[in-house]
């Protein structure tokens, strides 16, 4: 049989067991059986195919062989699909691994689709379909190879019995279709609906033309059938933004998971490429703020942020980081290892050791990283070294079995501890010291390094009827000199460390120990040793703190031991063994970081709570910052000062956390003290800053510098005043300010509560109302009078709030313009809006007044945003105080809203409009009122440079506005080494 000239639109290759043959004859029998819409095919989009004519299937079994027959090799060349068959059965067929990798070899992976039939994908997909090999340049230009992690376009046609598979097949039928033609998904199958319709209406017409004989009501029929076309596709539109939509929730909901990248994908999925091409995918304001929110192109760089995600088939139990810190390795249940690059997240090699693991490798002490580019790790009667380079792994025996082995950062040496000996070998993989140990004693998992010196640490222990007995040693093992060995207080030792010239160790009393069982107390230790006597410098002995590791802050300018276990922290003077400060956190430790030189901690507890903690030897007062709760509980988590890594306990992946920063995130002024707000104009190229501690600046852009204010009261709004900004006013609870907005100079203070004085309660200063700063809206804490002010004329008048008693006000505001003030009422749960000159009623609403948190009167757009408790906010419409529209994905308490000038008249139809500003967080609006982005700690804006200012901590900072463009740009850079499996888009519910 000569296949050599004949060519088929698929391959399909499976397994010859029950099910599978069922499979593959049936979905041949559809294949060829589908009919093409014509209106695809008259559109151009089949790729000039108007049916699928020819489907290979091998009806017989074939022998296995290294070689593939002639007839297969010759169909597989002239075919342009391959159709794989997974179900647990294939990945044993060698046949059709070879015929998986005859294709790919020949045409490509993109041409190679998957049928699940049944089992999971791990199970049923083989390995050479989940995997591809990618060539990457790192920052320095160098080239890698990588193995990174895709899936192939699949169809789940999953069933209970052969019915319901068969009705599967039916329905994911056009999944594997759509490739072969060339065509998009949704577009086939919603043309195929289209057709199907319009069968049915053909069907319609032919009847009423047979009963019906005259024109007039054929003629009507014809404009039946043209009206039902239109709305056929004004549904399809609805229904591709409805998508989109639904795409923006669930990359929302991915991000809220922690699952950044693939919240970016989808996102990605929901826009087009460009606004000029929004046929098939729609432009949604939803999912541009999805996307947006994913990026964090608005983030000031404060926040640490799960920026990727490292998947892997089973539960990590185990993770570790390489000694450069370039790449991170998990083991799961199964002892299989996997190795990703930190910088790109991306999967460098699936490892599972030729070697029987008589260990389960659910401790660190059983593997470590050996340098950068080899792993050791413990097997039955030896250990293993793995080469991460060649991929090549060694076997080292040894006499007895290993209990716990590590590797030198430089690559230079291996320590392994047996039941029996402690063991060093060199880099040649030869033992240049052994050290047996006394008979009843067991290796213990406290093991150091001093390569400067050329010492080891470590301990074991002896089990016996009085309890336990715990040693130190300390040995030269270029020599093989044994400096000491020494018998501790500790019975069990939990880490060692060389610090200096000392021996830093951590251990208790075991819990067999006998001097514990009567009062169930356990003694914890942190004892100081010297490298050259085995008596102790100093030892801390605790029952009140719970130690079970240590870290020592080398890099910080005072010697300190950092001791940390279940919830403690304790600071511990290194020179003298004295406990300097120490703390309780709300839940256990996971890991604890010292990160600059200044006693800056971070912890990590169970809970998933990252906590700074700020330690001064000269203060008795720890300053602590908690943040950032995660979504579980962390098993294990590895942190510098540039990123961290962790994974949650029977979780499938690990999060790579770092302060996200936009690429053009610009510092423009470092000031004394933390920045609360921040005031902009561009008449005057300025800035009015207040700070913490009463502090306010000015600042202009092109000065280094910035001028400290004369001024300390706490401000409760600022505003710029004269046509040109000349000046600028702070406002506080009695005053109101006026400075020279080109020197800073103080030129006139008002006393707003002087008008006022003969009245038994001051009112206190709620908002200042406009940029004229003509008037002030005051009230008292009672909230049963008005009080406003006029900055013009200095003074005031008072006047009882118009309602009926009771007549306390929950909230109330004003306009900036002054016109129009507003007034919820806990009463009778009411919000009113009233005329500023004349107290009359303009509007009135029912509201639950009780959980108002803010109001804010935009008379420029015509209406009053009303923010509650739960973060909800209603738009009203400020006439009739009728429902415009409701957020729910607000996360800050709002306090202004603006419209955003744009000076650039080529903005594009997408620009926001307007800002939402709150305490923390603002929102960029588009004409519609539709969320478009969110700028976190958002100050001001520039509208001629278009761009945002931000504050973090003491910092002002400013970051363009990224037009449509920019945000496809940003989001295919950080997609680069990403990509979201049709097995998981299927999982959440994405047609692309």
């Amino acid at each position: 049989m000569n296949l050599e000239n004949v060519k088929y639109d698929a391959f399909i290759s499976y397994r010859h067991c029950e099910l599978d043959k069922f499979v593959a004859e049936n979905l041949h029998k559809q294949l060829e059986a589908f009919k093409v819409p014509k209106s695809l095919i008259k559109a151009g989009k089949t790729n000039g195919k108007t049916k699928i004519e020819r489907v290979f299937r091998d009806r017989d079994e074939l022998p296995l062989a290294s070689n593939l027959a002639d007839p297969i090799t010759q169909a597989l060349q002239g075919s342009d699909y391959l159709i794989v068959i997974c179900s647990p059965r294939l990945p044993e067929s060698k046949w059709c691994l070879k015929e998986i990798e005859t294709f790919i070899e020949m045409h490509g992976r993109d041409h190679v689709l998957a049928v699940l039939i049944e089992g999971e994908p791990a199970d049923s997909f083989p390995d050479i379909l989940r995997y591809d090999e990618r060539e990457v340049t790192d920052e320095n230009g160098n080239k890698h190879t990588i193995k990174v992690e895709v899936e192939p376009l699949a169809a789940d046609v999953r069933g209970k019995d052969n019915a319901e598979v068969l009705k599967q097949i039916k329905n994911e039928l056009m999944r594997l279709i759509a490739p072969m033609l060339g065509c998009n998904y949704d577009d086939l199958k919603m043309r195929h609906k289209e057709a199907r319709q319009k069968r049915i209406l053909r069907i319609s017409l032919a009847i009423s033309i047979v009963c019906i004989i005259f024109t007039a009501i054929s003629t009507t029929m014809a404009l039946t059938i043209n009206k039902q076309a239109n709305t056929i596709e004004e549904q399809y539109r609805a229904s591709l933004e409805a998508q989109a939509i639904s795409h923006a929730s669930i990359s929302q909901t991915l991000l809220e998971q922690e699952d950044r990248m693939a919240a970016i994908a989808i996102a990605r999925i929901a826009l087009p490429d460009s606004l000029e091409q929004q046929k098939e995918t729609p432009y949604t304001a939803a999912a541009e703020y999805a996307l947006s929110d994913s990026l964090g192109i608005y983030n000031n760089g404060e926040m640490n942020t799960a920026v990727k995600t490292l998947e892997q088939r089973s539960p990590i139990q185990i993770m570790f980081v390489s000694p450069e810190e370039t790449t991170v390795a998990t083991v799961d249940a199964n002892n299989v290892i996997n190795l990703y690059d930190i910088t790109t997240g991306a999967t460098l090699i699936t490892h599972k050791s030729s070697y029987t693991m008589d260990v389960e490798l659910y401790s660190k002490s059983c593997i470590s990283f050996w340098g950068n580019d080899k792993l050791v790790y413990i097997a039955e009667d030896g250990f293993c070294i793995y080469d991460i380079t060649t991929q090549e792994e060694t076997f080292i025996a040894m006499n007895d079995d290993p209990y716990y082995i590590t590797g030198t950062y430089n690559g230079e040496y291996i320590a392994v501890s047996t039941r029996s000996d402690f063991n060093i070998y060199n880099k040649e993989q030869n033992q240049i010291y052994n050290y047996i140990f006394p008979e009843g004693f067991d290796g213990d998992k406290a093991i150091a390094f001093d390569q400067d010196k050329s010492l080891c640490a470590f301990t074991f222990y002896s089990i016996h009827e009085d309890g336990h007995t715990g040693s130190l040693a300390l040995a030269n093992y270029k020599t093989g000199e044994l400096i000491y060995s020494v018998e501790t207080k500790d019975d069990f030792f939990d880490k060692c460390i060389f610090y200096g010239n000392n021996l830093i160790t951590v251990g208790r009393t075991s819990l067999y120990a006998s001097d514990i069982l009567a009062d169930g107390i356990t003694t914890h230790y942190v004892s100081s040793y010297s490298l050259s006597e085995e008596t102790p410098n100093w030892i801390y002995e605790t029952t009140q703190e719970s130690f079970d590791s240590m870290t020592g802050a080398t890099n910080w300018e005072n010697n300190t031991i950092v001791a940390y276990g279940n919830k403690y922290i304790t600071f511990i003077d290194s020179k003298t063994g004295e406990a300097i400060d120490k703390t309780t956190l709300g839940d256990s430790i996971v890991d604890v970081a010292p990160l600059n030189t200044e006693g800056y901690v971070l912890a990590i507890t169970n809970d998933g709570s990252k906590i700074y903690i700020t330690y001064d030897p000269n203060d008795d007062n720890l300053v602590i910052d908690s943040f950032n709760s995660s979504n579980g509980v962390f098993a294990d988590f590895y942190q510098t000062a540039g990123f961290s890594i962790g994974h949650q306990r029977n979780s499938t992946s690990a999060k790579i956390y770092q302060r996200l920063n936009s690429d053009q995130l610009t510092n423009l002024a470092t000031l004394d003290s933390d920045i609360y707000s921040a005031m902009y104009s561009e008449k005057q190229n300025a800035f009015v800053v207040t700070g913490s501690n009463y502090t306010s600046y000015l600042k202009h852009e092109d000065s280094e510098a910035a001028i400290s204010l004369d001024y300390s009261e706490s401000v409760e709004d600022t505003f710029f005043v004269g046509e040109n900004d000349e000046q600028f006013v702070l406002v506080n609870f009695e005053t109101m300010s006026y400075f020279d907005t080109k020197t800073g100079e103080l030129l006139n203070t008002l006393n707003i509560q002087k008008p006022f004085e003969e009245l038994d309660t001051q009112p206190t200063t709620y908002l200042a109302s406009s940029n004229s700063g003509e008037t002030i809206l005051l009230g008292t804490f009672a909230g049963s009078m008005l009080y406003f002010y006029s900055s013009t004329t200095e003074t005031g008048t008072s006047v009882s709030i118009p309602k009926e008693a009771p007549t306390e006000a929950k909230y109330y505001t004003i306009s900036k313009t002054g016109n129009q003030y507003a007034i919820a009422y806990p009463c009778d749960d009411s919000l009113c809006v009233y005329d500023s000159k004349t107290n009359e009623l303009l509007a009135e609403t029912t509201i639950n007044a009780s959980l108002v948190s803010s109001i804010i009167i935009s008379e420029e757009t015509n209406n009053i945003f009303v923010c509650h408790l739960d973060r909800s906010v209603t738009v009203y419409d400020l006439s009739n105080l009728s429902i415009k529209k409701t957020y729910t994905n607000i996360k800050s308490g709002l306090h202004s809203f603006q419209k955003l000038n744009w000076d650039n008249a080529n903005m594009s139809e997408t620009a926001p409009t307007y800002i939402l500003q709150g305490t923390t967080e603002a929102y960029l609006l588009n004409s519609d009122l539709e969320i478009v982005a969110r700028i976190y700690n958002y100050l001001d804006y520039d509208a001629n440079k278009q761009c945002f200012y931000l504050s973090r901590s003491n910092e002002l900072l400013s970051v363009p506005y990224y037009d449509y463009d920019m945000l496809i740009q940003e989001a295919d850079k950080a997609l680069q080494y990403y990509e979201l499996s049709d097995y998981r888009k299927n999982q959440l519910g994405i047609n692309q």
